[in-house]
């Protein structure tokens, strides 16, 4: 959920700053949201894919204390090490 102090476009976000915007949470446009959301799925449903996806999961990927706060530098960090 947005609060008042969120910037409300992505161009905002990136003005105020990741740290700021990190404490905000956003959704798609409606006609953004069904094709990305297809998109995600094909991706993350394919073969090839799943030793890396599981490799996520292990190192935190949707826990509370999860990995997301980072993501970019984790899977950079992952792929390195492979």
């Amino acid at each position: 959920m947005s609060s008042p102090d969120c910037p409300t476009t992505v161009q905002q976000t990136g003005r105020r700053g990741r740290q700021e915007a990190g404490q905000c949470s956003y959704l798609p446009e409606d006609g953004e949201f069904v094709p990305g959301l297809q998109a995600y799925f094909a991706t993350a449903t394919r073969p090839q894919n799943r030793p890396f996806v599981e490799l996520l999961l292990g190192n935190g990927l949707q826990q509370p204390d999860g990995i997301e706060t980072d993501l970019g530098a984790v899977i950079a960090a992952l792929r390195q090490a492979r």
